[in-house]
């Protein structure tokens, strides 16, 4: 009864709906008095399952139903979706990453949250990760896996990482937040959020590594586990510093989101670094004195610097969301004060579980630069917005919208990366805009900029047939195709971007990538080359 509960108020809590009807639903509210200070004014679906579960653990924060308005239209019927369509030359086939585990369960087949990398330098060398086997209720999956492709994205091998949950001989019972970097050597990292034990209600960060070519990864080493089942780290992301003659080149960073049932610090963001490619580990620091954050996203730049961008939820003594950065100069060891990148309006999906609070941020190799997408509100209507800063992360350009879905259909979850030269900027995310009657039947969209983000080409369709929602697992917070996506950043103009996807034209939610040309005016003979 719980879980249920639960799974009425993560589903319908913060929901947005356009220009839509209303009818009386049934949700349950929830007795902040039981929340820690700092999170009495958060929206729950802005947790993982796991925090939540971790909030709720004395069973006293959820109260019972009361009646409220969703939006008309919000139903769990399986639509169908259209029928395949031709794509721009530019787009290659969909691909789907290999087939399913026999090790999972028969009816735990469903994919979900994929990341991708392109190895340092080895253009051809791809990873992708994704959970295995979505759990509809608690958070997490049995199991996450990868796929390898030594040939640019065109082929691909697939397998569960090992030794990690019961499922592949490991000694946690869930796994979640899959993440892949690459190291200056090409060594691949699978970073991971694991179950320590059967309920999800406490956790720890690991990491496993593969030093050939992703033919076979180590069993995981743990970055972080804390040190009383009160704290939760939650939404982990990691980042290596892969430009040689720095003072700390090849180091693994990784910061997460640490929850608490017991005390009022909230959910402050804290990192962890190796110097020694993973063997082992720093303890566990802040990296900003502010505790309503999430999201986080670590990056190198090519002088060494460590810039972490996260949302920031705002207090009663800061109010206002917004997009915030921090800045290291020793490589991560420690951080600066934050710099505001921009106040946002956070934008939810009605039925589908997004990650609305998870901004996406990218660095070149040539520059200072620091490129950011994420969804939100921009106008009124569901925007992908991007943000640029030239200095570092220091101070940032205005946002920009680099969706041109029509009014009122809703875009979420996008991924960005960009080319070595800071040239060409490639952003993939999910859109309504083929299915303008449907809450479940979405596309994924390219927006791509050749300029550094000056100037966008229009939109191109990157999917042949729409993937429906509603054949994802219904989670606590909606339909669940995941958090996030990710895209492989482009090299040269015959190498194309790789973006990759949850996608349920076979039935059942799979991983997909495709691969995207980058060039506006390319001809045919250069468009078949890069497809």
């Amino acid at each position: 009864m719980k879980e249920f509960f639960l799974a009425l108020l993560l589903l319908l809590i913060g929901s947005i709906a356009v220009a839509q009807q209303s009818r009386p639903v049934m949700m349950p509210s929830v007795n902040r008095a039981k929340l820690p200070p700092n999170l009495r004014n958060l929206p729950l679906h802005r947790l993982s399952s796991g925090a939540l579960m971790l909030l709720n653990r004395d069973d006293n924060l959820v109260l019972p139903p009361r009646s409220i308005t969703a939006a008309k239209g919000e139903t769990t019927t399986e639509e169908a979706a259209s029928a395949p369509v031709a794509l721009d030359l530019r787009i290659g086939p969909n691909i789907r990453l290999g087939n399913d585990s026999s090790a999972l369960p028969s009816n735990m087949r469903a994919q979900a949250e994929p990341h991708i990398a392109r190895a340092t330098t080895n253009e051809d060398f791809l990873v992708g990760v994704f959970q295995e086997g979505r759990f509809a209720s608690g958070g997490g999956a049995v199991d996450c896996g990868y796929s390898v492709s030594h040939d640019g994205g065109l082929t691909w091998t697939r397998a569960l990482i090992p030794n990690l949950t019961q499922t592949s001989g490991g000694p946690y019972f869930r796994a979640t937040d899959p993440v892949v970097a690459f190291d200056l050597n090409n060594n691949v990292y699978l970073e991971t959020l694991v179950a320590t034990d059967p309920q999800f209600i406490s956790g720890a960060v690991v990491l496993s590594k593969s030093t050939n070519g992703g033919a076979t990864f180590a069993s995981p080493v743990v970055a972080y586990r804390p040190g009383s089942i009160s704290f939760f780290p939650d939404k982990e992301w990691m980042a290596v510093n892969t430009f040689p003659g720095t003072a700390t080149a090849g180091r693994l960073l990784v910061t997460f989101s640490l929850f608490s049932n017991i005390n009022s610090d909230g959910a402050p963001i804290r990192r962890v670094y190796s110097d020694n490619g993973g063997a082992t580990w720093s303890s566990a620091s802040a990296i900003s004195t502010e505790t309503t954050l999430q999201g986080s996203q670590p990056l190198y730049l090519p002088n060494g610097n460590c810039v972490v961008v996260y949302w920031n939820f705002g207090t009663s003594q800061q109010p206002g969301e917004r997009l915030e950065a921090v800045i290291s100069t020793d490589g991560g060891q420690s951080f600066g004060s934050p710099h505001v990148i921009t106040f946002a309006t956070e934008y939810n999906e009605p039925l589908i579980r997004t990650g609305s609070f998870l901004p996406s941020a990218a660095a070149d190799r040539t520059t200072q630069n620091v490129y950011v997408v994420y969804q939100t509100l921009l106008g009124g209507n569901p925007r992908i917005a991007f943000i640029k800063s030239t200095n570092g992360g220091t101070t940032w350009s205005a946002p920009v919208a680099i969706s041109d879905n029509p009014p009122g259909l809703g875009v979420f979850n996008p991924a960005i990366n960009v080319s070595s030269d800071a040239r060409t900027v490639t952003v993939a995310f999910y859109d309504h805009r083929n299915n303008p009657g449907s809450n479940v039947l979405v596309d994924l969209y390219l927006a791509q900029s050749f300029d550094g983000g000056a100037n966008w080409q229009p939109n191109i369709r990157l999917t042949s047939i729409s993937t429906n929602a509603s054949l994802a697992p219904l989670t606590f917070q909606g339909y669940m195709l995941g958090d996030y996506l990710g895209v492989a950043q482009t090299t040269r103009p015959t190498v194309p971007a790789v973006p990759i996807w949850v996608d349920t034209r076979s039935g059942n939610p799979d991983p997909f990538i495709t691969r995207a040309g980058i060039a506006p005016y390319a001809d045919l003979v250069l468009a078949w080359e890069a497809a």
